[in-house]
């Protein structure tokens, strides 16, 4: 493993130079509705000020997912999330998000790990949780505008950005003849885009998009498991197929917690969620072209 751990000092924003479209890009996994943990997991890395304000310029900001359920803050994760994306847009930057399987339950309308106040903050704004999560609803909508055209995964430069990873049975399942697998995942994310904001797809039995069921890289598992572990070698050859597939060099992934973020299978799978909503260490990925990926660390990981 190669990744760079750096500790953070807080002492201000971080200068970030403006040479290419994005001059680097951060990447956080889970944090489950804790704002705060948020907040952290994006000061450590220079972009976000001590209060919570866009604080550099060329940046791109990726969400791996899972930014509901959880602590009560999900709402307010969310919308934070999107005035970001407003403000970085302004400035050069972006703020984007790819789908965990918690959003996933969300807008399937299972709602069983919501915290009450989650309940309470998104009633209070736009009704209820459930129709508003429900695709088409204000919060499937929201959802639709932080994903940005790529719900299910994201390819930056020679990055692949998702939950939970991407195999290559996944996109065989979907690809039409002769089509380049870069081209069937542009048709995934485009069918994710159909369903968030109401149109139909294709779905299972119990109304779950075939493009997001168990097997998708929303859910999918087999390159964060078992956590702070080397995975299986089959399980690393299929991240290896996968990226090869995909013309990529990485992927980055969240969806089991790490004791800190790292990295598998040769350096192929970054893993991102640390658990900081349940006391783990506030951490974001760095990416910069040239350059080994670094891990910006706040904190070692507090006793659970």
């Amino acid at each position: 493993m190669r990744v760079i751990v750096l500790l953070a000092q807080h002492v201000g924003g971080v200068r970030v130079g403006s040479v290419a479209r994005f001059s680097r890009i951060v990447a956080v996994g889970d944090v489950h509705g804790d704002l705060r943990a948020l907040r952290a997991c994006l000061r450590v890395a220079g972009v976000v000020d001590r209060d919570g304000g866009w604080a550099t310029d060329h940046a791109l900001v990726v969400s791996t997912g899972d930014v509901l359920d959880g602590g009560g803050e999900d709402w307010k994760c969310l919308k934070y999330l999107r005035s970001l994306q407003e403000t970085a847009r302004r400035q050069g930057g972006d703020v984007v998000l790819t789908l965990g399987n918690h959003e996933c339950l969300n807008l399937q309308g299972n709602l069983a790990s919501v915290a009450p106040q989650g309940f309470l903050d998104v009633e209070s704004d736009v009704g209820s949780r459930r129709a508003a999560f429900l695709p088409g609803g204000p919060g499937a909508l929201l959802l639709n505008d932080l994903c940005a055209g790529s719900p299910v995964a994201r390819i930056v430069g020679d990055t692949l950005f998702c939950h939970g990873g991407v195999h290559v049975d996944f996109l065989d399942r979907h690809r039409p003849e002769a089509a380049s697998y870069r081209e069937v995942l542009s048709s995934v994310n485009a069918k994710a885009c159909d369903w968030l904001v109401g149109r139909r797809v294709d779905t299972l039995a119990d109304g779950t998009p075939r493009i997001l069921d168990f097997r998708s890289p929303a859910w999918l598992r087999l390159y964060s498991n078992p956590p702070n572990a080397e995975p299986s070698k089959r399980h690393c050859d299929a991240a290896r197929h996968a990226l090869r597939a995909l013309g990529c060099n990485r992927m980055v992934v969240g969806h089991t917690p790490q004791f800190s973020a790292d990295s598998c299978c040769g350096d192929r799978v970054y893993r991102i969620d640390t658990g900081a909503h349940y006391g783990g260490p506030k951490e974001a990925l760095e990416l910069r072209k040239g350059l080994e990926p670094r891990v910006r660390s706040a904190a070692i990981r507090s006793n659970l």
